[in-house]
């Protein structure tokens, strides 16, 4: 921030501005967590029904094995899909997270509190626009998740289904 640059802000108080910029990223990030918990928490799911119709298949010896490896095979499938998506969703990505701290530090010395509060808002409003992207992927993600979710459920209902009346 230059000397001249103090200028391009407004002279009114910047706490309201500093502090809705400042609550709309804390949310963004807050979001990016949850969807984090919901990727991992349908990656672990999935691991787990998928565990329980090879099981549940191993189990009863009786079934001909090709009434049920279709269908197991398409849930190992489904279960591959989503374990990329998964990581994929989950993968770590550059967050904007705030104004850089060194920065601010050297401009205490040089501007006064409200450029200052001006300065950071700013650069949160900038930050959560830069992330922006970054969380609609996430979101297309976790949805693409929940989808594969639903259908490995399907898949493992109807292979118990199978192998109950088998």
């Amino acid at each position: 921030m230059a000397g001249t640059e103090e200028r391009r802000f407004p002279r009114a108080d910047p706490q309201l501005v500093y502090e809705l910029a400042r609550d709309r990223l804390s949310s963004q990030l807050a979001q990016v967590d949850a969807l984090d918990g919901k990727i991992v928490s349908f990656l672990g799911l999935g691991s787990g029904l998928l565990g329980v119709l090879a099981a549940f298949v191993a189990l009863r010896e009786d079934v001909p094995p090709e009434r049920t490896l279709a269908l197991v095979a398409a849930a190992g499938l489904v279960y591959a899909l989503l374990a990329a998506v998964s990581l994929s969703a989950y993968s770590p990505r550059r967050w904007e997270v705030g104004p850089n701290l060194d920065q601010a530090w050297q401009y205490t010395a040089q501007f006064e509190l409200p450029i200052m509060y001006w300065w950071a808002a700013e650069a949160f409003k900038d930050q959560y626009a830069r992330n922006k992207s970054r969380v609609q992927d996430k979101i297309g993600g976790a949805k693409l998740c929940e989808k594969l979710m639903v259908l490995e459920a399907v898949l493992l209902t109807a292979g118990v289904t199978l192998v109950a009346l088998a």
